[in-house]
């Protein structure tokens, strides 16, 4: 009697199982097979805020208002500033800026019917984070939706060497039981590839003391967009499209060139060197014109200890493309460093140069050696 008893409790474990493996989540993979889909964006901070180290003080630019406020700023250092940060980015609501870049590559992936919801605006009034997302959830399906793309974005200029970065934290869940479709994290910078460059996500290189993001920057930093005619609005453009793109093109929404290169830098600075590899080349397969993603398989391959195969594809772009220069900075650096070869060097780091790259101090250190400047 027991062995029977054992075989249906046991068949019983197994439908079971099967029922919860096959109803339990929606087949619903992304926002092209979802009835009626949504998606809301929740915004870490709406202005771009630049911290001054050297002296020590805290500035903060207000995006539609145009004010810079200080935080501990005497009246000489605010008048020496605000003029300055005003001109580099105008008045512009970088927070605008960002959803508006969302919103048209959204729209242009063709993911029919897509509406916009408000984020949730608050968890007061609830016992704990999970139910207030619950009740959102409730809501938007009451409404007749049925998968939501949430995203959260932080944006600014990190770290002393100013890097220019727009961030998506994005997860898409059915609704309502809030089950996860899919999730990443998009990072995106109007940095070009460089072989000496930090891996690492840029946003975390802050230390936070107003809430949301931190955005320190040395004083000099800021010359780039003052010079070489660099505008700081036009790169945060860039970036906020790069983000967008990058972020349709890993929903599987739609293919583009400029999101696969976004995603390969994104896997190089988590070190996935062969994900990498394969967005870069899909760039690439997408836009066989695109010097960034021959760079960016350069210096993935150099990462991998590939160096002969980083030097041979970084060369190919110097002669395809001779006024690209973060190729022949890459390539001063690999000869000089990785090398030791000064003479293979040298005309690679004079070209960078005199296409307006800022000197880099080990290359510089290196090739000094021998008494022969190369920045003249």
């Amino acid at each position: 009697m027991r062995r029977p008893f054992a075989c249906v409790v046991l068949t019983s474990i197994v439908l079971l199982a099967a029922g919860c493996a096959t109803t339990g989540r929606s087949p619903k993979l992304n926002l092209r097979e979802a009835a009626a889909p949504v998606w809301s964006l929740q915004q870490a901070n709406d202005e771009l805020v630049v911290s001054v180290s050297p002296a020590g003080r805290s500035l903060r630019l207000a995006g539609s208002a145009g004010l810079v406020l200080g935080t501990g700023v005497d009246a000489v250092v605010n008048a020496r500033y605000r003029s300055r940060i005003q001109e580099l980015i105008g008045e512009d609501d970088t927070a605008a800026i960002l959803a508006n870049a969302l919103e048209t590559a959204l729209a242009g992936a063709g993911a029919a019917g897509l509406a916009q919801a408000a984020p949730l605006p608050s968890t007061a009034g609830f016992d704990s984070r999970r139910d207030a997302f619950s009740a959102y959830y409730d809501g938007l399906a009451r409404a007749g939706h049925d998968v939501l793309l949430r995203l959260r974005s932080t944006h600014g200029i990190f770290g002393h060497d100013a890097t220019l970065a727009v961030k998506l934290d994005g997860r898409m869940v059915e609704l309502p039981s809030g089950h996860a479709l899919w999730d990443n994290e998009i990072v995106a910078t109007v940095e070009p590839v460089m072989a000496y460059d930090r891996l690492g996500d840029p946003t975390d290189r802050m230390t936070p003391r107003i809430k949301g993001a931190r955005l320190t920057v040395e004083d000099d930093a800021l010359a780039k967009w003052q010079t070489g005619g660099r505008s700081l609005r036009a790169d945060f453009e860039q970036a906020a499209a790069g983000a967008a793109a990058a972020l349709v093109a890993n929903l599987g929404l739609a293919e583009n060139a400029l999101g696969e290169f976004h995603l390969g830098e994104l896997a190089l600075m988590r070190k996935n060197f062969e994900e990498a590899l394969q967005h870069y080349r899909k760039a690439i397969s997408l836009n066989p014109d695109y010097p960034a993603a021959h760079c960016g398989v350069a210096v993935t391959r150099g990462h991998m200890g590939e160096l002969p195969a980083a030097i041979e594809t970084a060369t190919a772009v110097t002669a395809k493309w001779p006024d690209y220069a973060p190729a022949h900075m890459n390539l001063a650096w690999w000869h000089a460093i990785e090398k030791g070869d000064a003479a293979s060097a040298r005309p690679y780091y004079r070209r960078a140069l005199e296409l307006g790259m800022k000197p880099v101090g080990r290359i510089d250190e290196y090739l000094s050696e021998d008494g022969q400047s190369d920045k003249s």
